[in-house]
């Protein structure tokens, strides 16, 4: 009965941070009217609210029966472990989104990269999610957010560089 109840809580993890994924990559990299590039207050909204919106549901969203209460993180090595392998698996993916979106953002290309970093950082964090079975908020907010904020901020960051038309 716990299992099922743990699968559960997965799968509606994948689809809640999946359709967040799908929204910030969206918002990155899609055409407006004109084909430059949808409004930025989208691709602000998306590189600065995934994130947040995620970290937030981390800490609220824990499976039913878990040991902690609001916020609580759980033990401290693995908050370092479950960050260190979302980053392994996204600062790769991040630089090979950016290098592919070449000169294609004529317009807001921080936001636009940052929104695409967001993007990036929560397929890593869907890999956690399938990866991680930590029941605390607080780790899953910490550890599993903190690819997607750095993602992010590499994304704006680096981004311009890349990305600028």
């Amino acid at each position: 009965h716990e299992l099922a109840e743990r699968s559960s809580y997965v799968a509606r993890q994948v689809v809640v941070f999946g359709a967040l994924l799908f929204s910030a990559g969206f918002m990155a990299v899609s055409s407006g009217r004109r084909g430059l590039g949808r409004p930025v207050s989208r691709a602000r909204l998306a590189a600065i609210g995934a994130p947040l919106a995620f970290v937030l549901l981390g800490l609220v969203w824990v499976p039913a029966g878990s040991p902690g209460s609001f916020g609580d993180v759980g033990p401290g090595a693995a908050l370092m472990a479950c960050a260190l392998f979302g980053l392994m698996v996204v600062l790769p993916i991040v630089f090979v989104a950016l290098w592919s979106m070449q000169r294609a953002f004529p317009s807001a290309s921080a936001w636009r990269g940052g929104a695409l970093g967001a993007a990036v950082g929560l397929l890593g964090s869907l890999a956690l999610t399938l990866h991680c079975s930590s029941p605390f908020g607080g780790h899953v907010a910490l550890a599993h957010g903190l690819p997607i904020v750095i993602a992010g901020l590499v994304g704006g960051l680096v981004g311009p560089k890349i990305v600028r038309a």
